[in-house]
């Protein structure tokens, strides 16, 4: 795993492979022999880079419109919450930095339980956009567990946030810091006024795309919805 060794501008780090990581689309650049030329490449990239995930606002201020899939933000519903709703199935999810207008896109993807662990929530795989294609550039960058909380109801669940070493990412990836801040704040009911919480026009439970303008305003399909109710 590679780790920063100098910080030379705010679209990138450089990395101790002599290579480049964006830090607006992403992706890392080639290892080179001298961090110059890795500099030299990254500053070559910011010409033609583009953000993982452009922040159109609409007119209306309140919905976000890319391609086919609506955005919207997602409502903090009663008796199922944000992490209810993030964790319900497959689900795919922005979380909005509204003061310095800075968004990151995961995918959140339901395991299989592990045997002999049946009545348990599985983990789900988390991954991040990083690349221009919003259905498939996802890198992974690691798990969440779902555990009981201890000397508490069983119904309540504790929410943990492992990063993987698998990941091609690193553990200081804004991305990565960006997801371990929110769920945290989440997890302890703290959510902080400058976030927003945004679906990607697909259900959370089965991720497949929404088109009924109720479904869009909650984040989930009618089909779900009434498995669930």
């Amino acid at each position: 795993m590679t780790t920063e060794v100098n910080l030379v501008s705010t679209d990138y780090k450089i990395m101790s492979s002599h290579r480049y990581q964006c830090l607006k689309c992403h992706s890392f650049g080639q290892a080179f022999q001298t961090e110059a030329d890795a500099i030299s490449e990254a500053e070559y990239h910011k010409t033609t880079c583009t953000p993982a995930d452009p922040f159109m606002q609409s007119e209306d201020g309140v919905s976000l419109q890319e391609g086919d899939v609506q955005k919207r933000p997602v409502q903090d519903m009663p008796g199922l919450g944000y992490l209810g709703w993030m964790f319900l199935g497959n689900c795919h999810v922005t979380f909005v930095n509204k003061d310095i207008n800075e968004r990151f896109t995961y995918q959140l993807i339901k395991g299989k339980p592990r045997p002999g662990e049946e009545d348990k929530i599985p983990p789900h795989f988390i991954k991040v956009l990083t690349g221009p294609n919003n259905t498939e550039n996802y890198t992974y960058i690691g798990n969440v567990w779902h555990n009981p909380v201890p000397n508490t109801n069983p119904e309540e669940i504790e929410h943990k946030f492992w990063f993987s070493n698998k990941s091609s990412m690193t553990a200081d990836a804004p991305s990565v810091v960006a997801f371990k801040v929110v769920l945290q704040a989440l997890v302890t009911g703290s959510m902080p006024d400058w976030l927003e919480i945004w679906h990607e026009g697909r259900c959370a439970v089965c991720g497949h795309l929404l088109t009924d303008p109720d479904s869009i305003d909650i984040g989930i399909g009618p089909v779900c919805l009434k498995k669930m109710f």
